[in-house]
């Protein structure tokens, strides 16, 4: 299926009216998270991606440990990546999904995972505090963060 054609249908499964393309890039409001999709032509993949955010200035570098081990075999990132935006440093999470695989409902299927998966990120780094702050708090224990799929992160 064609790209626009694709964006299309998904906007019909979603029951979304005009669901605009600027320069080739369709953005979703999903509860308050832009989800944007691009089609990536040299490829022939559909790019579906999202903000995570950024963490506090002084747990920069453990945020990016926990976002690398969560890449990991795709665990922690329901087949999405982390990727880290060179211009504004906010984390984003990215899925690139083959385009001639797609149709209006497994598109709606994939972004319902993505969308999922972003919440968790969201709100695990919106309450996320440097290892100091988690260490007083849990008495010196070390603190997990359970993403699902069996995959408990040290942290």
């Amino acid at each position: 299926m064609e790209y626009n054609e694709l964006i299309e249908k998904l906007a019909a499964t979603l029951g979304v009216e005009g669901l605009e393309q600027e320069d080739g890039v369709a953005v979703l409001n999903v509860d308050g998270m832009h989800i944007a999709f691009l089609h990536e032509e040299n490829k022939d993949e559909l790019l579906i991606f999202a903000t995570v955010g950024m963490p506090p200035p002084e747990a920069e570098d453990r945020f990016a440990n926990i976002l690398l081990q969560a890449n990991h075999l795709f665990h922690a990132t329901g087949g999405a990546t982390f990727a880290q935006n060179p211009e504004t440093r906010e984390y984003t999470l990215v899925r690139a999904l083959p385009l001639g695989s797609l149709d209006g409902e497994s598109l709606a299927a994939a972004l319902d995972s993505f969308v999922n998966t972003l919440e968790k990120w969201i709100g695990l780094l919106a309450d996320f505090r440097p290892s100091e702050d988690t260490a007083k708090e849990t008495g010196g224990q070390e603190s997990t963060f359970d993403f699902g799929n069996s995959a408990i992160m040290q942290v």
